[in-house]
Parts: structure tokens; sequence; C-alpha cells
């Protein structure tokens, strides 16, 4: 793990906590029997969980532009965490010719939960046909990948 990646993770562990360590300078110092015990405080973990808006944890579905009509009829993704942490921006991206690009992006506000739409419309703006690889991004915690399959 970088140190990048290790800053990260624990910054989002303690997101909401609200927690500032700082040493004090030696101007600042106190003398020893002033100096405080820390107790042994651990900081909370953050629980992240997704679902479709229809219900469901699958990592492959199925649109068919038959059955859903636009995308505004797909599900799209909910994401939630037990902390109410705020401010964590979650990407969904999809997979193309080897790279990864952004297909929607929500922050979390509070405790409500971000929701996250596929678009399954070309550059040309017809409905897509294929099979597609994407991966939900929350930062510094997980990665979830998806498989989706799009089709007339």
């Amino acid at each position: 793990m970088t140190i990048r990646r290790a800053i990260a993770s624990a910054l989002a562990v303690l997101a909401g906590v609200g927690v500032l360590v700082s040493a004090p300078t030696m101007a600042q110092a106190a003398p020893a029997a002033e100096v405080a015990t820390p107790s042994p405080r651990t900081a909370p973990s953050v629980t992240w969980q997704w679902s479709w808006s229809d219900g469901g944890t699958q990592h492959r579905r199925a649109f068919s532009k038959r059955v859903y009509g636009s995308a505004s009829n797909l599900p799209y993704l909910v994401v939630t965490n037990d902390s109410c942490a705020a401010g964590i921006l979650i990407k969904l991206q999809f997979r193309e010719n080897g790279r990864y690009y952004t297909e929607d992006r929500a922050t979390t506000r509070g405790c409500n939960a971000a929701r996250l739409h596929f678009n399954p419309y070309t550059e040309s703006g017809r409905w897509a046909v294929g099979v597609y690889k994407e991966r939900l991004i929350i930062p510094g915690l997980a990665y979830h990948y998806f498989t989706i399959e799009y089709t007339r």
C-alpha cells in the first residue's frame, strides 16, 4: 500500500469524526505533571453498502432498450454508509479500450444516500449494444466491479 493510499484510507475512516491531533511546540509544551494520558479510543470504522434501486446486489445486469425504453427508467446504484460521512466523492466508471472513464459521480451529503446512474447511450446518442465492465469507486476504501450488458 502506498503512502498516498494509506493516508486516503485513514482520512476516509476518520471522516465525520473530527479528530485533530497535533504535537505541541517546545513553547507550548506542558510540564509532565499536566500531560493527560490519552485514552485508548479507536476511530469507528465506516461500513459502506450499495444496492440497486430496484433491490438486490447483483454484480451482473442486462439492460434492454425494449424493456427499459430510456436511461431514466434504468435502475441506479444507491450507496450508503453507516456513519453519515459527508463529502466523500463516489464514482461509477466504465472500461473501454483498456481504460476506465467516469460515467457518473456523486458526493455523499450527511446521511443521504448517493445515487449513481448508468448511461446506456454511445457518443452518437444511440443505445449501446455490448458487454461493459464497470466499477464503483469509494476513494481509499473499495472498488466494486460490475458487468453490464446492453441489448436492443
